[in-house]
């Protein structure tokens, strides 16, 4: 069997087959089939045959009989009859009978399996074409005026092979000839067609015998531009809901704004902003006057929006100015990472970053809106901020926290909206832990680096703290004194961290509150912001809470050298 071979070749392919005496071989000869190309097709071996036999044969027809005997190559496919009359396997082949003392040339067929096309799937690479002097073809909705069609051949052997430009593939159209032409194997949208509509293109083959019965079909939508519109959308907004009104908000004096967009829809419904390519203007720029895409509401009143995209007018869109007040429904906060601050001391955040404010007319500013897009309106001017730990965090009133140490449990941050004569409270809450990083050169830091600093130890129950220490430098030695509360936990174990390597030792219970890690490597090139150095490991003895604290000794950081 030839594989990847085409049975549609197999009405133009001349084959030379070429029969050599291997007396290696039994005396037998083997026959070798190359294509027109001289690329290797297949070969066979015939056996029973000696050199006598093939030199006493005088014409190609003894020889073909003789083939026979073997019972290698049935006679009915080694008889001469035209290509065209021959099975779906047939393939002429010229037959040169190589012997010691005669030379002799024939032709003859041979059989090779091709495997045989079950399917053809039509593709175009694009769906919808335009005439090339219709606005859809310009700049902003970019329909092309072709298309290129593609046609893939599948075989019985899981193979495929592109067709699309071979001589025996033939397109037609068959349903919509008048907006469209054929030029090969690219459509062509008709610039003297007025109408659109569905172009419906059909892939056969010609000259295949009946048993290679495969077609495909394939849509293609010629289309013309129709018109423009113009959309107001709220802004900034997460939702971006349709709205031709602005109001006043939350009792801030400053009114909403708005982003217009210029939309042109197609013969087909199919819509495509073209915002960036259209000139937009308002009638009365003192009511709401346009930055860019932003209409900006400045008095009560009203204004008109007009449009020009290329030649196409958008109808006019009209927007009133209001002094009635949106007012805050509803604040949704996104929690931190892992319920996390982590930063090092005094390191500043702002929250409002996580905070969604939505309005009573449907209409939501969130958190990146907030910070960069509704920068025009302070939140500080919105919503109120404050903080239930102040050893921890600081809370500012434009919603910015600092951290200034780490919590035993949960702060919490309280966000509620001003208040204004006729709205209704609005409050939310973050609740979040605090856990410094070590904030300067030679500073320590123990217990969990997320969540709850220390994990709490139940009677009797151990827990394993890590110890941190940040280097600029090489850390090339350091001496760390751990102070714990021995009426209610003991040290059990310490042991070197997965962040220091060379000699380390550490000591527990002498005194019984203390515990000590040294650590001493001339050759160290470890440096970072948080070495994990050792492991400390406490056991609960009684039922209370204490404080757990670490200072660095002493240190020496430095050179390679």
């Amino acid at each position: 069997r030839v594989h990847g071979g085409n049975i549609l070749h197999s009405f133009d392919l001349m084959v030379k087959a070429l029969l050599v005496v291997l007396t290696a071989l039994f005396g037998g000869v083997e026959v070798f089939a190359y294509n027109q190309d001289q690329q290797f097709l297949a070969s066979f071996r015939v056996t029973g045959l000696n050199q006598t036999q093939f030199a006493n044969t005088s014409i190609v027809s003894d020889v073909l009989k003789a083939f026979n005997q073997t019972a290698r190559v049935p006679l009915e496919y080694l008889s001469l009859f035209n290509v065209a009359d021959g099975g779906p396997n047939a393939v002429l082949v010229q037959v040169l009978v190589y012997a010691p003392e005669l030379f002799i040339t024939g032709d003859g067929v041979a059989n090779i399996v091709l495997p045989l096309p079950v399917s053809v799937s039509l593709s175009i690479d694009h769906s919808r074409l335009t005439r090339l002097n219709d606005l859809a073809s310009s700049v902003g909705v970019d329909l092309p005026s072709s298309g290129t069609l593609t046609a893939v051949v599948h075989f019985d052997d899981g193979s495929s092979r592109d067709f699309s430009t071979d001589f025996r593939t033939r397109y037609q159209i068959t349903a919509g000839s008048g907006l469209a032409s054929l030029n090969g194997n690219v459509l062509v949208a008709n610039e003297t067609a007025t109408e659109t509509g569905s172009v419906t293109i059909q892939v056969s083959f010609v000259n295949a015998p009946t048993y290679v019965n495969i077609s495909a079909t394939v849509t293609v939508n010629v289309v013309s531009f129709g018109q423009t519109r113009i959309e107001v959308r709220s802004y900034p907004s997460s939702n971006g809901i349709l709205d031709t009104t602005l109001n006043q908000i939350h009792c801030t004096g400053l009114y909403q704004r708005a982003q217009v967009s210029v939309i042109a829809k197609l013969s087909d419904n199919t819509e495509f902003d073209v915002t960036s390519e259209a000139t937009i203007q308002s009638s009365n720029p003192s009511v709401a006057g346009l930055t860019g895409q932003i209409l900006i509401g400045q008095t009560t009143g009203t204004t008109t929006l007009t449009s020009l995209y290329f030649t196409a007018t958008s109808p006019p869109t009209t927007v009133t100015v209001t002094n009635a007040n949106v007012y805050i429904s509803a604040i949704t906060v996104t929690p931190f990472t892992d319920n996390t601050f982590v930063a090092t001391y005094q390191t500043s955040q702002s929250i409002v970053s996580q905070v969604k404010l939505c309005f009573t007319d449907g209409t939501c500013f969130d958190g990146p809106n907030l910070l960069s897009d509704a920068s025009w309106i302070a939140a500080s001017s919105l919503l109120s901020f404050s903080g239930d730990s102040a050893s921890s965090l600081a809370v500012a009133s434009d919603g910015t926290i600092q951290i200034l140490g780490n919590s035993v449990g949960t702060t919490t941050v309280t966000i509620m909206a001003k208040l204004c004569p006729v709205s209704v409270p609005a409050i939310a809450y973050l609740s979040f832990y605090t856990n410094l990083q070590p904030s300067f050169n030679g500073d320590i830091d123990l217990g969990n680096r997320i969540q709850r600093i220390f994990s709490p130890i139940t009677l009797l129950s151990t827990s394993t703290i890590e110890v941190r220490v940040r280097s600029s430098a090489y850390l090339k030695a350091f001496q760390i004194k751990i102070t714990i509360n021995p009426l209610l936990t003991v040290a059990t174990a310490c042991a070197v961290g997965s962040g220091w390597q060379g000699p380390f030792s550490c000591t527990i219970n002498d005194p019984i509150n203390e515990v000590l890690f040294l650590g001493s490597n001339p050759a160290s090139k470890i440096v970072g912001t948080e070495i994990v150095v050792g492991t400390l490991t406490l056991k609960g003895i009684s039922l209370g809470q204490t404080a757990l604290s670490g200072v660095m000794v002493s240190m020496f950081a430095g050179s390679a050298s």
